[in-house]
């Protein structure tokens, strides 16, 4: 895999049938860009330059090259009563291929714990896949 100097994290999408689980999917998404902005020496854009692009139908190459960025983080939340599901990917921009994916399931008990939990996670996912990075403290 290429190496990943930068990345946007678009928002996430709400596919439950609930429109408020709209505000779990953006701090989902925020959590997420907070983390990655501890990794050092990878550049993270904006929560509002990702969110510029939320429910629009535009290419990721072309969301990728309008950012600026080499790579993309999207993903989807899935909220049935008490457990959700969080499923994320990494897209290259290059060609939009996937470089993996991953999704998780939880009990929605607490809403931040999961939050936090997920977003590092994927931190240390991406950490890992570009070459042992280091995650500057909180």
């Amino acid at each position: 895999m290429a190496q990943i100097t930068s990345i946007a994290v678009l928002p996430f999408k709400n596919i439950s049938q609930d429109l408020e689980n709209e505000i779990f999917c953006d701090g989902m998404t925020e959590e997420i860009i907070n983390a990655l902005a501890r990794v050092e020496s990878l550049k993270v854009t904006s929560r509002t330059s990702s969110f510029y692009f939320k429910d629009q139908n535009i290419p990721l190459k072309e969301i990728a090259s309008r950012l600026n960025v080499d790579f993309l983080l999207e993903g989807s939340v899935r909220i049935s009563g008490l457990r959700l599901r969080i499923a994320t990917s990494l897209v290259s921009a290059e060609d939009e291929s996937q470089l993996w994916s991953s999704s998780w399931d939880r009990d929605i008990e607490d809403v931040f714990a999961v939050q936090d939990e997920v977003s590092l996670l994927i931190a240390d996912r991406l950490r890992e896949d570009v070459g042992h990075m280091d995650i500057a403290e909180h």
